[in-house]
């Protein structure tokens, strides 16, 4: 009886992980905090016009903030929150001293400030509240989920309405499918996970959302490939290698995935109109994947015209903005003010702010990167949501323009990976040092009389 309760005790010391205390004995105050979780990005479809665009989500986290920090603001000063905002504060200044040099009218300064200082406070928010707790991050992502949908249905934007699986409806069912496959009685059926997300893709490109649909099937493709490391118990230690074949897996997946589209959308497999679209995108000699995307191109220019000090906040200039329209002539409402294309987190940093908060987003994907790529060395019941989570950011900070409801949501996948590579940290450190400590005490005692 002893050994067993001695090995009992080892094992609930090993396992005592930050996450798994955070989330012990769901007593009545800690539901409360996740339906807390729950509602602030549920609220999100309800939004005030003050600068800019205010969500109720932000409102209630400003609130919070006061209570959190008195609480355990302590926790800002871990390694991983820290650099984030003394790179957030850079970008902030580098913007501030940029728009002072270019003369940038108030309307857009004060816009592209508190797009930052929002951010900012968001996360600030955000790492405290759900600091340790599964549960919160979980019920976190199920409210963005049902938030762009209630967006959709009570405060659609022109492009929702336009295109309402593309712009709102498509990502609000990725975060629930993705809440669907971390339940335990989904994400322990071998290869369920994968093939529900797999299935979402292939129902995005059916409804001709490409990039919601590569980044579905990736997904779908990185947790079966997890659920098989761990079946052939190859997680649980460090590995460059295992991390390299994982990151080359899914690159190879990724290219093979967009050459099926490049058949299927050519020879009309996809209907009329993603056959148009690829077409049209095509005509320029770019390929569709650029072609779908020039606003790289020009803002590249952009930013090799002035790559030190940006343009300014919300820059506006006709020439980069003529220089689109020659490739994307049906965006000529969009860009008539002259606003310099971006549509990509880091590039529109780099544009507007220069090369300080370039370096803030290129940190974040790195980041984004390594928490993806480490979480394969440990059993984490994150990783079915963080699967989908961590390539939707990988893909906005290249590919996607920043502001709006985006002030809060990716803080929130920035918390979700830090709090992933403190597990995997753990798990590495302290929970082997733990299981080791319990081990040699288990050793250093006799087997009881019998």
């Amino acid at each position: 009886m002893t050994q067993r309760s001695d090995l009992e005790s080892a094992t609930a010391e090993s396992r005592a992980d930050p996450g798994a205390i955070a989330d012990e004995g769901r007593a009545g105050g800690a539901i409360l905090l996740d339906a807390l979780a729950f509602v602030i990005p549920a609220t999100m479809f309800i939004e005030f016009r003050i600068v800019g665009r205010l969500f109720l989500s932000e409102i209630i986290l400003l609130g919070m903030l006061p209570i959190l920090l008195l609480a355990k603001g302590r926790l800002l000063f871990d390694r991983l929150p820290m650099i984030f905002f003394g790179l957030g504060l850079a970008w902030l200044a580098s913007q501030i001293a940029t728009d002072l040099i270019r003369g940038t009218a108030f309307a857009d300064w004060s816009r592209g400030w508190a797009k930052i200082g929002m951010t900012l406070v968001n996360f600030a928010a955000l790492y405290l509240f759900l600091h340790g707790s599964r549960g919160r991050i979980v019920a976190f992502t199920a409210g963005l989920g049902i938030g762009y949908l209630l967006s959709y249905i009570f405060n659609p934007t022109v492009y929702m309405i336009a295109d309402p699986w593309k712009f709102g409806v498509g990502i609000g069912v990725a975060h629930l499918v993705a809440v669907a496959v971390q339940l335990r009685f989904v994400r322990e059926v071998w290869m369920l996970p994968g093939a529900i997300l797999t299935v979402t893709g292939f129902f995005s490109l059916y409804l001709g959302t490409r990039s919601l649909a590569g980044m579905c099937i990736i997904a779908g493709v990185y947790m079966t490939l997890y659920q098989f490391l761990r079946a052939r118990s190859a997680l649980g230690a460090r590995s460059n290698v295992r991390a390299f074949v994982v990151a080359v897996f899914v690159i190879l997946t990724s290219l093979a995935a967009s050459q099926a589209y490049v058949v299927a959308a050519g020879e009309g497999y996809l209907g009329v109109d993603a056959e148009e679209k690829y077409r049209r995108q095509t005509e320029t000699g770019l390929g569709f994947f650029i072609g779908g995307r020039t606003e790289i191109l020009v803002s590249a220019i952009a930013i090799k015209d002035s790559p030190f000090i940006g343009h300014g906040s919300w820059a506006k200039n006709p020439y980069y903005a003529s220089l689109l329209l020659q490739y994307r002539p049906e965006l000529t409402s969009v860009y008539e003010s002259g606003l310099i294309p971006t549509h990509s987190f880091l590039f529109g940093a780099w544009v507007e702010a220069g090369v300080v908060g370039a370096i803030f987003w290129l940190w974040i994907w790195i980041l984004n990167g390594r928490a993806l790529l480490r979480v394969f060395t440990i059993r984490e019941p994150l990783v079915p949501l963080f699967g989908l989570i961590g390539v939707v950011m990988a893909w906005d900070i290249i590919f996607s323009p920043y502001g709006a409801e985006r002030r809060f949501v990716i803080p929130f996948y920035v918390v979700m990976g830090m709090f992933l590579l403190q597990m995997v940290d753990y798990w590495h450190g302290a929970g082997q040092a733990a299981a080791r400590a319990a081990a040699r005490r288990m050793a250093g005692r006799r087997p009881a009389a019998t």
